[in-house]
C-alpha cells in the first residue's frame, strides 16, 4: 500500500476532540491497533497525526495516510 492516500479531501467531517485524543495517546504509546476504514482492516500502529488543508490524517507504520473521518473502528490488538 505504501504512501497511498486512501481518501479524497472533499466532504471532510471533523472528528470529536475525544476521539482525536485517543488517537494521539495510541500514537504516543505505540499501541498495536486493529483499524477498520473503507471496508478494510489493518493491524498496525499510528506513527503520527497530521493536518493537510484542514483535513486530519493518521500516518501508519507502513506509510499509509488515512483520513480520520474515514475510520469506522479502532481496537487495541
Amino acid at each position: 500500500m505504501g504512501n497511498k492516500d486512501t481518501n479524497k479531501t472533499d466532504g471532510y467531517r471533523p472528528i470529536s476532540c475525544t476521539t482525536y485524543d485517543h488517537y494521539e495517546i495510541w500514537a504516543m504509546r505505540k499501541t498495536l491497533l486493529s483499524i477498520t476504514y473503507n471496508a478494510t482492516t489493518v493491524i498496525t500502529r499510528i506513527v503520527t497525526l497530521t493536518v493537510t488543508n484542514g483535513v486530519e490524517y493518521a500516518i501508519l507504520e507502513n506509510g499509509e495516510k488515512i483520513r480520520l473521518d474515514n475510520i469506522d473502528e479502532v481496537l487495541e490488538a
